[in-house]
């Protein structure tokens, strides 16, 4: 999902034994359009310990968690601040010849996005309190909590060591 939302991603994976596996995937944006007026940006950390439910290592469930920063301004108003997520996940991996396979992965929970409304000039932000001549802008302080998808992933993952 972090390429299709133009987000690099990359990830590494610890195998501990007894069907217990550690992954830990991280992706990065900074994306800025129409001369900076509108905004992608996200950094997230996503460590998920997943636990293998059939002897072939294929399915999987897990207890997954993100943190992160995102600022997103693809509006008039501009939405920037901290992500926190956890859930439960279920996953499949499709193995294929050699050392390469596909992880399958679909997680569901809770996201806590805590953020602040800001709005832009010519491409910057526009800091009320700095220069009183600008239209008037009052930052707003937000929460929001959803639940349902938190995370779902097509990843096409390359195996070292054993």
């Amino acid at each position: 999902m972090a390429w299709a939302a133009g987000a690099p991603h990359v990830g590494v994976a610890y195998r501990a034994g007894y069907g217990v596996e550690l992954d830990l995937d991280t992706w990065f944006a900074a994306w800025k359009l129409e001369g900076g007026d509108k905004r992608y940006g996200q950094f997230f950390i996503n460590p998920e310990l997943r636990y293998f439910v059939d002897v072939e290592r294929k399915f999987y469930v897990g207890l997954a968690g993100t943190v992160g920063y995102a600022n997103l301004k693809l509006n008039d108003t501009g939405r920037k601040g901290d992500i926190y997520a956890i859930g439960a996940s279920l996953g499949y991996q499709l193995f294929t010849k050699g050392r390469m396979y596909i992880d399958f992965n679909l997680g569901l929970g809770v996201i806590h996005f805590r953020y602040k409304t800001y709005e832009t000039l010519d491409g910057k932000e526009i800091k009320p309190e700095v220069d009183p001549d600008l239209p008037e802008v009052k930052e707003k302080k937000h929460i929001k909590n959803w639940w349902g998808p938190t995370q779902l992933q097509v990843a096409l993952c390359w195996r070292l060591g054993k």
